[in-house]
């Protein structure tokens, strides 16, 4: 069993099901309510997520000096 360890980087993303699954279900909620208003330019979905950055937040606790219990329990596998 190797001893590696993972960086202690938390990110934002969907834990029960696909991150494409997340990202498809924020494009047709908002298509979705511009065609009820009766807009009938609809945006291309590259246009409302970007396809590269759709995560919401990203902590990196490995530059937490203050509480080293907190990189060890975020370094684990």
């Amino acid at each position: 069993m190797s001893r590696s360890k993972r960086k202690a980087i938390i990110k934002d993303r969907p834990r029960n099901f696909k991150k494409s699954t997340f990202y498809w279900k924020r494009i047709r909620r908002i298509i979705n309510n511009l065609i009820r208003n009766g807009d009938e330019d609809l945006p291309n979905p590259k246009e409302i997520i970007n396809d590269y950055d759709y995560c919401d937040y990203v902590y990196d606790m490995e530059n937490n000096k203050n509480d080293p219990e907190t990189i060890k329990k975020y370094r684990r596998k």
